[in-house]
């Protein structure tokens, strides 16, 4: 098989480079489960984090996303680019009155240890060509052998 690599790597911007956004917090769902971007603000939904895959986390535990649905806050945020070109907004900071529920130094921290990695993928379409070549190649070779 082969593979290559594909880097995932948060482009992570200094503090004083993230958005910020300013509103009432909801957390969406999309047919009874929590969606994409599980926190809201002012009707643009943000991750906070992004796996290898693309799949994004729950910002809050239950207890937390239950106490602050509906306060107002302010989220620190930036665009990710995902694989094939896929853009996510990513939250770094999250504060709800004078408290950060979300912290820019633990965010940063998180998202880099531990996608700071690359992921084997693998190439189907160029293995089974080649798989197909050799197979034919090989029956070819034998069907001249059987009947000569």
């Amino acid at each position: 098989m082969f593979y290559f690599s594909y880097p995932v790597r948060p482009d992570i911007p200094d503090f004083s480079d993230l958005r910020i956004a300013e509103g009432v917090f909801t957390f969406p769902k999309h047919g009874g489960r929590p969606s994409r971007y599980p926190l809201g603000v002012n009707g643009v939904f943000y991750a906070c984090s992004l796996g290898p895959i693309g799949g994004a986390s729950d910002c809050f535990d239950n207890n937390t996303r239950e106490a602050v649905r509906g306060d107002f806050g302010r989220v620190y945020w930036y665009t990710q680019k995902g694989k094939f070109g896929v853009k996510y907004r990513v939250a770094l900071q999250i504060v709800v009155g004078h408290q950060k529920l979300k912290d820019y130094s633990m965010q940063q921290k998180t998202l880099t240890e531990t996608y700071n990695l690359e992921i084997p993928v693998m190439l189907s379409l160029a293995s089974f060509l080649m798989a197909t070549v050799v197979v034919y190649t090989y029956l070819r070779h034998r069907y001249k052998k059987f009947n000569s």
